[in-house]
């Protein structure tokens, strides 16, 4: 269950959904794709070469003017409203779509 364009009957993609809205995943976690895009904290780097493999984040050696966003949104479709989608966007720049995810650990 995703919070995207045309991905729910009924749901326009005209704004994001509150928290908690659709069904969990098989995991149990919620709103995992779509909603926003998610800001990350990595410079953008076209690929995958040279990237951390302890899983921090990649601040050197990017384009830091840029940064990743991950995810897709609420006016994205399908497509993009999933995890492994990434793309970069001027750290200059907000918009109503970009935010963050935050996670509760117990």
């Amino acid at each position: 269950m995703a919070n995207c364009k045309n991905c729910i009957d009924g749901v326009a993609g005209e704004q994001p959904l509150k928290i908690g809205s659709l069904k969990a995943n098989p995991f149990g976690l919620h709103d995992m794709g779509g909603g926003v895009d998610q800001w990350a904290e990595d410079c953008w780097h076209k690929n995958y070469q040279g990237a951390p493999s302890d899983g921090s984040p990649w601040i050197a050696d990017g384009d830091c003017s840029l940064r990743v966003i991950r995810s897709g949104s609420w006016r994205n479709d399908m497509r993009s409203a999933r995890p492994a989608n990434r793309d970069r966007y001027d750290v200059a720049v907000r918009y109503p779509t970009h935010g963050f995810r935050v996670a509760l650990s117990r």
